[in-house]
């Protein structure tokens, strides 16, 4: 269901990037500004393609990452107008880095949510696959008695629930 527009997400940030470093080199100013946006973009790339590697995204959580990814697409947009607006020195630093500055900020803010969406889809994936340890795998691995490998099962066990719960709790 997001593997669209994550494709067409990731495709925008290329085209951004590229319209990032024609205008570094036409406006050398905006270098120091425009490169940690760069570096965001790239990030933010890398992001979107490890989600859309994953096997599974719940679905109570689709619907919020198709907002979150039209709202990249959003910042995306305002950032290309920004750089098409300001296009020499003086207005660049008049105007142009300040709503810059607002454009990174947005970006990171979503970064940090699907970065979110990457770590919810993993532990959901892996928690759809996850084998329990039985007993015997214990008494297998050489736990010399069977209390020695009960007592390690039951840590096992704990750990797993306490997980879990903190994970719906969450929710």
């Amino acid at each position: 269901m997001i593997s669209q527009p994550i494709g067409y997400l990731i495709s925008a940030i290329t085209s951004t990037s590229v319209i990032i470093t024609k205008f570094i080199r036409s406006v050398l100013l905006s270098h120091a500004d425009l490169a940690p946006v760069n570096y965001d973009l790239s990030d933010l790339r890398l992001l979107l393609k490890l989600i859309k590697e994953q096997p599974a995204i719940p679905e109570s959580l689709q619907s919020q990452t198709l907002l979150v990814l039209e709202c990249c697409g959003n910042a995306l947009i305002h950032i290309d107008a920004v750089l098409g607006k300001y296009t020499g020195p003086e207005q660049w630093v008049t105007y142009g880095r300040t709503e810059m500055a607002n454009c990174r900020s947005s970006i990171a803010i979503f970064r940090e949510a699907l970065a979110l969406v990457l770590d919810v889809a993993t532990l959901y994936v892996s928690d759809q696959y996850a084998v329990t340890p039985t007993l015997d795998s214990y008494l297998n691995a050489g736990f010399p008695s069977v209390i020695q490998a009960k007592q390690r099962l039951f840590k096992t066990q704990s750990r797993a629930l306490s997980s879990r719960f903190r994970v719906m709790r969450r929710r």
